[in-house]
């Protein structure tokens, strides 16, 4: 692990920066990290205040003297005594500073002194010395990433389960000469008890000095044999270990009780055949269970050190800015991939959100959130800011979403947009999430597309389809230029999306109405290519049925370019057919509450995207960049760029048909298809000395190690950066669907069957923070814990918050009486962000929560304690999901209006008869989550 100077800068891409130190976690006194000095070119970040005893002379130009180092693995270390006497060997020698030997890992870092020759010269030499003590060495390969480590690691647990089996062999062999032994004495053991030895039988032999003195023989000579070479070896050497005390100490006792069997004459009358053997027994049992122990350190080491990232980005910058200010990183810096291990003092690391922070640091600016759970066992992500420390192996979470931005937001109703993505199955869905996702800085934008970042089960990452509906908090800040354009209320530039990613496959179709149901807005995704399919239709249905506003992407145009190569004229009819399809769909389903719901390109309500490849555009983006060539505003450019409207280059006038004209194209082809088009097929065909000219007329700027991408990798990049799919989508989310202040104004009549008159009914249309609370519980999420259930839903008044007394009401409740009605207090609320919850003190009005630990029943009696004054009647809707609680598994049932389809004796044969369902009705009630859990 490396000690390291950490900078998080407030790049879009939600960077960290870090200079290291290695080998240390905390830097000492002569190695401390004063300031940055810089040099013209390829910049050379050192450490400054460096100890001039300890690493040389600092200069004016940069450079600084210090001492070299090298590093060797060594072998044949046994206990704490060997790696001593390695340690004392090494530094006996005049080339030596300092030694550090670490006996688990079987290494010695070795520090020269100035002047010392040549490293490789003296490292041979060094290793050549401990070889011949006894200690087998090599100089260590330098260069080696974490998991080239690990892997050696893995190497050395396979080394030594081998010297593991043959220590246990040699255990076995000891012992059963030991028992012989202890045999010898068995006679005089029998004789005490009045038992009589024949002479000639078994145990008679065993107490023969010849026979104990040929099995002492064998223990020497057979698994004793290592303690005594070894151990001679090193007293040779100069360097007695434990093995030189076993070995003459057995030797001794051996030669004096052979002398006494040999010349009797002595007068010698003891024998001590017995003690040898009996001490390499005791020594092979501990040598054996020592092994075991470095065995379960070196695997525990293995899994510490594979939570560390394998490669380190260094960059390098010619900028003479301090590090500590956001612009260090600029245009011109160059990233490099490192192995973390060659990371050395000075160096400036690029960390990207959702990657793996490699060394250990200190925060140098800026902020960022932090992922300490595998060191803590804290799933809360803590907040990084300058001064603070972070340790590697930790995740760098995400930049600009803080827990207190949350909050902050939160009370901003105008400024929330809770969003359901519905779809047919393999329309690209999840691709397309991950492009929203990364706009957070919770995944890096660049490998957007590939993680998938809503498909937390194991069965969707396999499969490769959504199963279960999946939320996630997203934090989007809009600028100014964006938002000139904007009509509806709003406070500030800051925006929370609340994005619920549902299944598109018509097996899960309850998924997409739990998630509509909470959701004021509906992102439709449309394969370019499929078209409208029947599932489609199904979720448009039900978006519409609960007055879900919706705006339309057409995805996968990355087909038309790559795949089938469709021409500009051809790919403007498939999009039109697609639009169209929805439409009519729409206004089959349409409710006048709603008002008009049709989707048109030209009023923004309509995006193109490729969400595998991270782009997407809506006709905004091209009108912004043409509307000044052609003096018209942004609004009437627009209505250019779709529909009967031609351009001709060779006249430059628009028409409302096509003239005939070779050079005449539709304006959607002519500005918006074929320079997407264009720049793919440039990418792809590595025409750089045509791209770069095309990219500086666009306003596109390419870092140095972007260009040297190739192929798909450098199409994809260029596309990002020009059309970013998380701009266009939530910009277009933002102003073209309603805040949960506006929805619910024409969304109460379907949430809530109650007078509409009412008090309750005027919390839910305000959307009041300050009434009593309103939530509705869409589904049930099984927890990581076995048999524990978050309640999932969205505060339509009110709030919840931690430690909050909820009443409960089950589906058999009646207004007026006791019955199914219980009360409990709410232990955890959370926030659904990055790829866990985030706990949070409350939830309100507008915003949606994880709510922990409130399925738990009470006495009836209890229920006087807050009696219901007005209760709404069972939410309107095609089914009320249930789930079923069972020790072995989680069973799923359907409910149609609280009547059990199941019947009970089926209840009774899967889960014993007095099991019943834990039940998820539901309905929207004052003060009260509507869940319902029975045992």
């Amino acid at each position: 692990m490396a000690a390291a100077l950490l900078r998080l800068t407030v790049d879009p891409n939600s960077k960290l920066l870090l200079g290291p130190v290695r080998g240390l976690r905390t830097p000492p006194p002569h190695l401390r990290l004063l300031r940055w000095s810089y040099a013209q070119g390829p910049l050379r970040l050192n450490a400054i205040g460096i100890d001039a005893a300890t690493s040389g002379e600092f200069h004016q130009d940069l450079q600084i003297k210090t001492s070299s180092s090298v590093l060797l693995e060594v072998g044949g270390m046994m206990c704490g005594g060997c790696a001593a006497r390695v340690r004392s060997l090494l530094s006996a020698d005049d080339r030596v500073e300092s030694a550090v030997v670490n006996m688990l890992t079987e290494t010695a870092a070795v520090r020269l002194r100035s002047g010392g020759g040549e490293p490789d010269l003296t490292a041979e030499h060094l290793a050549g010395i401990l070889t011949q003590c006894g200690f087998p060495s090599k100089r260590r390969r330098l260069g080696l990433g974490v998991r080239e480590n690990v892997a050696k690691w893995k190497d050395m647990s396979e080394k030594k389960e081998k010297l593991l089996a043959a220590s246990r062999n040699r255990v076995v062999f000891a012992w059963t000469l030991v028992a012989l032994c202890c045999g010898s004495h068995a006679s005089h053991l029998l004789h005490s008890f009045g038992i009589h030895v024949a002479h000639g039988s078994f145990w008679d032999l065993l107490h023969n000095s010849y026979v104990k003195g040929g099995i002492a023989l064998g223990s020497l000579l057979g698994p004793g044999r290592d303690f005594l070479l070894d151990g001679f070896r090193a007293f040779a050497n100069a360097s007695p270990n434990m093995n030189s005390l076993v070995g003459f100490g057995s030797v001794a006792a051996f030669m004096i009780s052979a002398m006494s069997v040999i010349n009797p004459g002595l007068g010698w009358e003891a024998t001590f055949f017995d003690e040898p053997v009996m001490l390499l027994g005791f020594v092979l049992l501990g040598r054996s269970l020592e092994e075991r122990a470095r065995l379960k350190a070196s695997s525990d080491m293995n899994e510490l050190m594979s939570l560390v990232s394998s490669q380190s980005r260094l960059l390098i910058t010619s900028t003479e800015e301090n590090p500590s200010s956001s612009g260090f990183l600029s245009a011109d810096a160059i990233s490099i991939e490192i192995p973390t291990d060659d990371v050395r003092i000075g160096d400036t690391v690029l960390i990207l959100p959702g990657e793996t922070i490699p060394v250990d640091g200190k925060v140098l600016g800026g902020r960022s959130v932090v992922d300490e759970s595998m060191l803590t066992g804290e799933s809360l992500p803590v907040l990084k800011e300058q001064g603070h420390l972070v340790s590697a192996g930790t995740v760098n979470w995400m930049v600009k979403f803080t827990a207190e931005e949350l909050r902050r937001i939160m009370d901003m109703k105008h400024n929330i947009r809770n969003i359901s993505v519905i779809a047919h199955v393999d329309h690209g869905i999840s691709t397309l999430t991950d492009s929203l996702v990364a706009a957070s800085g919770i995944i890096a934008q660049e490998v957007a597309g590939d993680v998938r970042m809503t498909d937390t089960r194991q069965d969707e990452a396999e499969r490769g389809i959504s199963i279960k509906s999946t939320g996630i908090s997203l934090y989007y800040e809009m600028t100014e230029e964006s938002l000139k354009n904007y009509k509806g209320e709003r406070s500030r530039n800051e925006y929370l999306i609340n994005l619920i990613d549902s299944p598109g496959h018509v097996d899960f179709s309850f998924e997409v109405t739990a998630a509509l149901r909470i959701t004021d807005g509906a992102l439709v995704v449309v394969d370019c290519i499929e078209g409208v399919c029947v599932h489609t239709e199904t979720v448009l249905r039900q978006a519409l049925g609960e007055r879900i506003r919706p705006v339309l992407t057409v995805n996968k145009m990355d087909r038309c370019f790559l795949e089938l190569q469709v021409e500009g004229e051809e790919a403007y009819q498939t999009f039109q057919r697609v639009i169209e399809n929805a439409n009519v769909i729409m206004a089959t389903y349409e409710d006048a509450l709603l008002g008009d719901v049709q989707l048109y390109p030209e009023k923004g309500t309509v995006a193109f995207s490729a969400g595998l490849h991270g782009w997407a555009f809506t006709l905004t983006n091209f009108a912004k960049m043409y509307a000044a060539k052609f003096g018209v505003d942004e609004s009437k450019m627009m209505e250019r760029l779709w529909g009967e409207n031609y351009f001709d280059p060779a006249t430059k006038k628009w028409t409302t048909k096509n003239t005939g004209s070779a050079t005449c194209k539709r304006g959607f082809v002519q500005f918006c298809y074929e320079p997407i088009k264009q720049i793919i097929k440039t990418c792809m065909n590595d025409q750089r000395d045509k791209l770069w000219p095309m990219l500086q007329k666009l306003g596109v700027t390419m870092k140095s190690e972007e260009k040297e991408l190739m192929g798909k990798a450098l199409m994809k990049r260029v596309i990002q950066t020009w059309l970013l799919a998380s701009t266009a989508l939530l910009e277009m989310m933002i102003f073209h669907l309603p805040s949960p202040s506006k929805a619910q104004r024409y969304r109460v009549e379907n949430l809530y069957e109650g007078p509409l008159d009412d008090v309750y009914t005027n919390a839910i249309r305000n959307c009041d923070p300050e009434v009593p609370l309103m939530l509705y519980v869409s589904k049930m999420i099984l927890a990581s814990d076995k048999g524990r259930f978050f309640a999932f839903g969205r505060v339509f008044s009110g709030k919840v918050a931690t430690g909050m007394k909820v009443q409960i009401m089950g589906p058999n409740y009646v207004p007026g009486q006791k019955k199914d009605l219980y009360i409990k207090s709410v232990q955890r609320t959370n926030i659904n962000i990055g790829d866990g919850p985030l706990k949070v003190k409350a939830v309100k009005t507008g915003a949606m929560s994880t709510i922990s630990k409130i399925v738990h029943m009470v006495e009836e009696a209890q229920a006087q304690q807050a009696p219901i004054q007005r209760l709404a009647d069972l939410i309107a809707g095609p089914f009320v999901y249930s789930v079923m609680g069972l020790s072995a598994a989680t069973f799923v049932f359907w409910y149609y209006f609280g009547t059990q389809i199941f019947p009970d004796v089926l209840l009774n044969d899967i889960a014993g008869p007095d099991a019943e369902p834990l039940l998820l009705s539901l309905k929207l009630a004052v003060d009260v989550l509507v869940i319902t859990y029975k045992q």
